[in-house]
């Protein structure tokens, strides 16, 4: 729905594909800020790219909840990042 408005492309972030609020690469190239005290040690970074739809399966695997086995996500895990 945000590959065109009004007969043109609302953003532009040539040479990546797509736009703000795509998941291509156009749309994630923004910064991601996590704080987590005791886990994430203060002033690191991790150049990790990660989207909206990795939130969910990493919040489920952080907090040790068991999905079933038929349960399936789009997103990919990124608790290694951040752990490290």
């Amino acid at each position: 729905m945000y590959s065109v408005v009004d007969d043109t492309s609302p953003t532009r972030n040539a040479p990546l594909k797509g736009g703000k609020a795509s998941i291509f690469e156009g749309g994630v190239r923004v910064p991601m800020i996590v704080a987590w005290p005791n886990h994430i040690k203060p002033n690191t970074r991790n150049d990790a790219l990660v989207q909206s739809t990795d939130f969910f399966p990493t919040f489920v695997d952080l907090i040790g909840f068991k999905t079933k086995p038929e349960q399936f996500f789009d997103g990919v895990f990124f608790a290694p990042a951040l752990r490290g």
